[in-house]
Protein backbone atom coordinates (compact mmCIF):
# COMPACT_ATOMS: atom_id res chain seq x y z
CA UNK A 1 0.00 0.00 0.00
CA UNK A 2 2.83 2.50 0.92
CA UNK A 3 4.11 2.00 -2.96
CA UNK A 4 1.01 2.89 -4.19
CA UNK A 5 0.14 6.05 -2.20
CA UNK A 6 4.18 7.07 -3.00
CA UNK A 7 3.67 6.75 -6.54
CA UNK A 8 0.23 8.34 -6.46
CA UNK A 9 2.02 11.70 -5.22
CA UNK A 10 4.73 10.89 -7.66
CA UNK A 11 2.22 10.94 -10.63
CA UNK A 12 -0.26 13.98 -8.70
CA UNK A 13 2.92 15.74 -9.07
CA UNK A 14 3.75 14.78 -12.64
CA UNK A 15 -0.14 15.60 -13.62
CA UNK A 16 0.03 19.28 -11.80
CA UNK A 17 2.94 20.20 -13.82
CA UNK A 18 1.57 18.98 -17.55
CA UNK A 19 -1.96 20.65 -16.33
CA UNK A 20 0.14 23.59 -15.85
CA UNK A 21 2.41 23.78 -19.17
CA UNK A 22 -1.28 22.97 -20.91
CA UNK A 23 -3.45 25.48 -19.58
CA UNK A 24 -1.43 28.39 -18.80
CA UNK A 25 0.54 27.35 -22.44
CA UNK A 26 3.84 27.15 -21.26
CA UNK A 27 6.58 26.30 -24.15
CA UNK A 28 8.46 24.02 -21.65
CA UNK A 29 7.61 20.28 -21.01
CA UNK A 30 5.30 19.47 -18.02
CA UNK A 31 8.03 16.40 -17.66
CA UNK A 32 10.83 18.79 -16.54
CA UNK A 33 8.29 21.35 -15.03
CA UNK A 34 7.67 18.14 -13.05
CA UNK A 35 11.01 17.76 -11.65
CA UNK A 36 11.62 21.02 -10.91
CA UNK A 37 8.41 21.06 -8.72
CA UNK A 38 9.69 18.08 -6.68
CA UNK A 39 12.73 19.65 -6.51
CA UNK A 40 11.15 22.66 -4.60
CA UNK A 41 8.56 20.61 -2.99
CA UNK A 42 11.57 18.64 -1.53
CA UNK A 43 13.86 21.47 -0.56
CA UNK A 44 11.37 23.23 1.29
CA UNK A 45 10.53 19.78 2.90
CA UNK A 46 6.96 19.71 1.95
CA UNK A 47 7.64 16.39 0.92
CA UNK A 48 10.47 14.49 2.58
CA UNK A 49 12.48 11.89 0.69
CA UNK A 50 11.02 9.16 2.39
CA UNK A 51 7.52 9.85 1.08
CA UNK A 52 8.93 8.73 -2.04
CA UNK A 53 11.89 6.90 -1.60
CA UNK A 54 10.46 2.87 -1.80
CA UNK A 55 9.02 3.79 -5.22
CA UNK A 56 11.49 6.80 -6.75
CA UNK A 57 14.20 3.68 -6.06
CA UNK A 58 12.03 1.02 -7.82
CA UNK A 59 11.62 3.20 -10.74
CA UNK A 60 14.88 4.53 -10.85
CA UNK A 61 16.47 0.56 -10.97
CA UNK A 62 13.99 -0.48 -13.80
CA UNK A 63 14.39 2.66 -15.42
CA UNK A 64 15.87 0.76 -18.73
CA UNK A 65 12.70 -0.52 -19.40
CA UNK A 66 11.05 3.11 -20.01
CA UNK A 67 13.99 3.34 -22.74
CA UNK A 68 12.17 0.35 -24.79
CA UNK A 69 9.21 2.90 -26.72
CA UNK A 70 11.99 5.57 -27.36
CA UNK A 71 14.15 2.86 -29.23
CA UNK A 72 11.12 1.12 -31.19
CA UNK A 73 10.55 5.41 -32.06
CA UNK A 74 14.17 5.57 -32.93
CA UNK A 75 14.08 2.33 -35.27
CA UNK A 76 10.94 3.40 -36.91
CA UNK A 77 12.87 6.78 -38.02
CA UNK A 78 16.18 5.23 -39.46
CA UNK A 79 15.81 7.29 -42.33
CA UNK A 80 15.91 10.45 -40.12
CA UNK A 81 19.23 9.19 -38.59
CA UNK A 82 20.28 8.87 -42.22
CA UNK A 83 19.90 12.32 -43.21
CA UNK A 84 20.57 13.98 -39.65
CA UNK A 85 22.93 11.71 -37.59
CA UNK A 86 26.10 14.19 -37.65
CA UNK A 87 23.51 16.90 -36.34
CA UNK A 88 22.44 14.46 -33.13
CA UNK A 89 25.76 13.28 -32.51
CA UNK A 90 27.18 16.57 -32.02
CA UNK A 91 23.89 17.49 -29.96
CA UNK A 92 23.89 14.43 -28.34
CA UNK A 93 27.74 15.45 -27.09
CA UNK A 94 27.68 19.38 -26.64
CA UNK A 95 24.47 18.42 -24.49
CA UNK A 96 25.79 15.48 -22.36
CA UNK A 97 28.92 17.86 -21.49
CA UNK A 98 26.67 21.08 -20.68
CA UNK A 99 24.22 18.91 -18.43
CA UNK A 100 27.54 17.05 -16.60
CA UNK A 101 29.19 20.66 -16.33
CA UNK A 102 25.83 22.21 -14.43
CA UNK A 103 24.96 19.59 -12.33
CA UNK A 104 28.47 19.38 -11.21
CA UNK A 105 28.33 23.18 -10.86
CA UNK A 106 25.09 22.91 -9.24
CA UNK A 107 26.33 20.34 -6.76
CA UNK A 108 29.19 22.11 -6.02
CA UNK A 109 27.29 24.81 -5.00
CA UNK A 110 25.33 23.01 -2.75
CA UNK A 111 28.19 21.32 -0.92
CA UNK A 112 29.31 24.64 -0.43
CA UNK A 113 26.56 25.90 1.01
CA UNK A 114 26.13 22.86 3.09
CA UNK A 115 29.92 23.46 4.90
CA UNK A 116 29.24 27.25 5.25
CA UNK A 117 25.56 26.35 6.71
CA UNK A 118 27.98 23.48 8.83
CA UNK A 119 30.54 25.75 10.34
CA UNK A 120 28.14 28.82 10.85
CA UNK A 121 25.93 26.36 13.23
CA UNK A 122 29.21 25.90 15.41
Amino acid sequence: MKALQQLALLLLVALAADMLTRYLHIAFPGSVLGMIIMLVLLSLKIIKPEHIEETSGFLLTNMAFFFIPAGVGIINSLSLIGQYGLFFILTTLVTTFLVMGITAWVIDLMVKTEHHDDTVAE
